[in-house]
């Protein structure tokens, strides 16, 4: 079943510009391999993404994720089934602009003591499952505009 996941970080003090062009053509790869489409939006002070594709290639690479240094503070800001793909390709991204930061942050969860950002307590071994298709969450009707106001890359 098609899955749509949404996850944030902050690039770590060892992320430069070109992990960026890494980023991108290792991202672009692995998720033509994998059928996973979506869009990745880096504004400098955040990574935004958006993963389409089935739970069995979405959950290795959320671990993946999950243990690249490259990323600070990387959560899953929403995960759901959903019936068809918002963006049918893989898409990078880049937009420079304070109010765009300023609402990825309010997506973001505010960070506790324990930095608990790649679990989430009471799920089996911290991967949370999709939720049930009902109407589309607040996430889902925010994160897309804020997607396309970047540039591709």
């Amino acid at each position: 079943m098609l899955r749509r996941l949404i996850w944030s970080s902050v690039p770590s003090t060892v992320f430069s510009i070109t992990h960026l062009v890494e980023v991108t053509t290792l991202s672009r790869r692995y998720n033509e391999r994998h059928h996973i489409s979506g869009m990745l939006l880096f504004t400098g002070a955040h990574f935004l993404s958006i993963l389409e594709g089935d739970g069995r290639d979405l959950d290795p690479l959320w671990l993946r994720l999950a243990r690249d240094d490259r990323h600070y503070r990387l959560s899953r800001v929403g995960d759901n089934l959903c019936g068809n793909r918002q963006f049918p390709d893989w898409v990078t991204a880049y937009v420079a602009d304070p109010d765009v930061d300023a609402q990825i942050e309010s997506l973001r969860p505010v960070p506790s003591r324990v930095e608990s950002s790649c679990t989430t307590a009471g799920a089996p071994g911290g991967m949370p499952g999709p939720s049930q298709p009902r109407s589309p969450p607040m996430w889902s009707q925010i994160i897309h505009p804020i997607m396309m106001r970047g540039d591709s890359m």
